[in-house]
């Protein structure tokens, strides 16, 4: 299965698609990695959640796989707690801290999620460049930091082997350890 990943990482195609999945405007997307974190490296604080968010009216979806409902800017209501908005698509427990995304699914657990400066311009091809934190972007292949290379997990998501951090590049979200 992790060849399979990787070679579906590796597909020019595949990094248009992350990116698009991980628009925080499409709160219904279907998630490509449907729960399923491919890294080895991956750190049990940072996960990805089964299912997708199904339209119900309105501002409110439902999440069947999780029984969650989300109402789109104000709150995500899971079986762990209330999530409120804290920026950039993102919805925060404030009982626990844990960070939630309804439209990528990512969930990393503590309080260390911060939204990085900036975005990224193209600058031809797949890759974008961040003036701001002088990072670049190769779509679906890896983001060059001055903190070091990020590497795909799934979902938008990158991740770097040596400190265990992640970060997406489209939502500027910031995981740290």
């Amino acid at each position: 299965m992790l060849k399979q990943f990787l070679s579906l990482v590796l597909a020019p195609s595949v990094g248009a698609l992350l990116i698009a999945v991980a628009s925080p405007s499409i709160a219904s997307a279907q998630r490509p990695f449907n729960g399923y974190n491919p890294t080895p490296y991956a750190q049990p604080s940072t996960t990805f959640k089964p299912g997708g968010y199904v339209p119900t009216g309105g501002n409110s979806y439902y999440n069947p796989a999780t029984n969650s409902r989300y109402f789109k800017g104000q709150a995500v209501f899971k079986n762990s707690g209330v999530y409120t908005p804290v920026g950039n698509g993102y919805y925060r427990n404030p009982a626990t801290g844990n960070i939630y995304n309804p439209t990528t699914g990512s969930y990393s657990s503590g309080k260390h999620i911060t939204f990085k400066p900036g975005g990224y311009v193209p600058t031809g091809g797949n890759t974008h460049y961040n003036p701001t934190t002088g990072s670049t972007y190769i779509k679906g292949r890896a983001v060059i930091k001055p903190s070091g290379v990020y590497t795909p997990i799934g979902n938008g998501y990158y991740r770097n082997p040596m400190t265990g951090n992640v970060y997406n590049p489209t939502t500027g979200a910031y995981k740290s350890r």
